[in-house]
């Protein structure tokens, strides 16, 4: 629902509100109007006030969303938000693999 409806603004192609919903740490760490993500507390997600249009901020601004997705990301965030990347690394990978050496066996 978020890659669908939500990315075109918030990734990191362009980023309105300076909000990111493309990564867990960046979208937990919220925009410029605070955190939108409160897991276990749909109500007090901005980002769910957003979607139900139950705010001053409407988000997706052209249409509001399906009531079966906004029940599923409710249901998500009051779930615990689990995202994709929860066991694995919060930083960004560049590049290719590293090559361990007898020389650089540190690094």
């Amino acid at each position: 629902i978020l890659v669908q409806n939500c990315l075109e603004c918030h990734s990191d192609k362009k980023v309105k509100g300076e909000l990111r919903l493309d990564r867990k740490v960046l979208a937990m760490k919220g925009g410029e109007s605070g955190v939108v993500i409160v897991p276990m507390k749909p109500q007090d997600s901005l980002l769910i006030k957003a979607i139900q249009y139950d705010h001053d901020l409407k988000m997706p601004p052209r249409k509001k969303l399906a009531a079966e997705e906004i029940t599923l990301l409710t249901e998500w965030v009051k779930s615990g938000a689990f995202w994709p990347d929860d066991t694995g690394s919060d930083s960004t990978t560049v590049g290719g693999p590293i090559q361990v050496s007898d020389k650089n066996w540190s690094y």
